[in-house]
C-alpha cells in the first residue's frame, strides 16, 4: 500500500499576520459598536451616542488607512474615555440605567484591549499624540485602570493591582495621552513574574520622568514570584510590544531605557 505525505506550511506570512490581526481587531470594535447601537436604539438619537458610533467605524478604517487614522486621530486618542463618558452620560438616564449598566458591563469586558488596539494603530502610522498636565492622582488612577484592565481581561483575583502595585505621583506633570495606561499594562505583565511592581512619577523642570521597578514582596495572602528580567519575563512578547508602544508615546524627544538586570528596569523621560 503506497503511504501519502501531506505537508503543510503552518508558518504565518506577513500578508497573513496582517489579516489575522485586523479580524482579531475588527472583533473588538464591533462588541463595542453593536452595544452602542443597541443603546442608541432603545434611547433614540437625543443620547448622543452617534459620534462614537462613527468612532468604532474610523477606528476599523484606520486599522488599514494611515488617512483616515490622521484624520481622527485625536479622537481615537481618547476613544476609551469617550465611550465610557458616553456610556456614563446614558446610564445617569433612570429609564435606560439597567440596560447601560448591561452594556457597559459587557463593554468593560473589551474597551481595554480595543483601546490599545487603538493606540497601537496610531502609532503604526506615527500619528502625532496630544499632550495633557495632569496631577498625581489623576495620574495614579490612569495607571491603576490600565493595570487592572489587563490584570481583569487575565482573569487575575480581584485587588492583585492595588496590593503589589505601589504607584507614587505627585504635582502636576505633563503627560502624552495614553502613557499612563500603557505603563499600567506593562506593570500588570510584570506582575505575573515579580512579586512587586513600584511606579515612580516625578516632573522635572523640562520633562516628566516615569521609572518602573521590580522587587520582591513579603506578603501572607498574595503569593510572590522572585523578580525576573525582562527577557525571561516576557516569552509571549507582550511587553516588548508595550515598551514600543511607550516609546512611541514618550515623543520624538523622549527616552526609554530598559535595563534587565538594573533598578529601575523601565526609565521613560518624555519630552
Amino acid at each position: 500500500m503506497a503511504a501519502i505525505i501531506v505537508s503543510l506550511d503552518l508558518q504565518f506570512r506577513d500578508a497573513e499576520h496582517l489579516r489575522a490581526e485586523y479580524h482579531s481587531f475588527a472583533n473588538l470594535m464591533n462588541v463595542v459598536h453593536a452595544e452602542l447601537q443597541l443603546l442608541e436604539r432603545m434611547s433614540g438619537p437625543d443620547a448622543g451616542l452617534r459620534p462614537n458610533i462613527r468612532l468604532c467605524e474610523a477606528a476599523a478604517w484606520s486599522f488599514k488607512d494611515p488617512e483616515a487614522a490622521a484624520e481622527h486621530g485625536l479622537a481615537l486618542a481618547e476613544f476609551k474615555s469617550r465611550v465610557q463618558a458616553d456610556l456614563a452620560r446614558v446610564q445617569a438616564t433612570p429609564e435606560y440605567e439597567q440596560d447601560a449598566k448591561e452594556a457597559r458591563g459587557i463593554i468593560r469586558q473589551v474597551i481595554g484591549d480595543a483601546d490599545l488596539r487603538v493606540q497601537e494603530t496610531l502609532a503604526r502610522h506615527g500619528i502625532h499624540r496630544p499632550t495633557r498636565v495632569c496631577d498625581g492622582n489623576a495620574v495614579r488612577d490612569m495607571i491603576l485602570d490600565g493595570a487592572e484592565s489587563a490584570l481583569h481581561r487575565g482573569h487575575e483575583p480581584d485587588g492583585v493591582a492595588t496590593d503589589r502595585l505601589q504607584i507614587d505621583a505627585d504635582g502636576e506633570v505633563r503627560m502624552p495621552h495614553g502613557l499612563p495606561e500603557a505603563v499600567g499594562r506593562l506593570a500588570a505583565e510584570l506582575l505575573r513574574v515579580s512579586g512587586a511592581v513600584g511606579i515612580d512619577v516625578s516632573a522635572a523642570e523640562s520633562a516628566t520622568a516615569i521609572a518602573v521597578r521590580t522587587e520582591p514582596l513579603e506578603m501572607d495572602l498574595v503569593p510572590t514570584l522572585p523578580p525576573s528580567s525582562i527577557d525571561s519575563a516576557t516569552p509571549s512578547g507582550t511587553a516588548r510590544a508595550l515598551i514600543a508602544l511607550i516609546s512611541y508615546l514618550a515623543g520624538p524627544e523622549g527616552e526609554v531605557t530598559v535595563d534587565a538586570g538594573g533598578a529601575p528596569l523601565l526609565l521613560v523621560r518624555c519630552g
